[in-house]
């Protein structure tokens, strides 16, 4: 026998996740983009950041590693979002640099 839907309790459970609160990440992103860009102490904005935003940054980093052999090298953890973001962040760079080409046009006036 299939079970009867229930129409309260499916829009109870829309309103349960309809709606999800989302930290707001700003000045960690601000602290990561920082140590990935290496800027100069100059150039740091020091109003964009908390000191929270550094001490949760580091342990994030800290959970970014995934162990470490003899010979120093690290190994991290390819699904964690720092990483990701690293790894985007390369992916945008390598495009810039590409070298810009137009391909012909098939017609002789373009």
């Amino acid at each position: 026998m299939k079970d009867k839907f229930s129409f309260s309790t499916f829009c109870e459970m829309i309103d349960e996740k309809k709606e999800r609160i989302v930290e707001d990440q700003y000045g960690q992103n601000y602290v990561l983009m920082v140590i990935q860009n290496q800027i100069s102490t100059g150039s740091i904005d020091f109003s964009k950041f908390l000191f929270e935003d550094i001490v949760n940054v580091y342990h994030e980093l800290d959970n970014v590693l995934s162990g470490e052999d003899t010979d120093g090298n690290i190994a991290i953890d390819p699904n964690h979002s720092y990483t990701r973001i690293l790894a985007l962040s390369e992916k945008i760079y390598k495009m810039g640099k590409l070298p810009k080409q137009r391909p012909t046009s098939p017609f002789l006036f373009l």
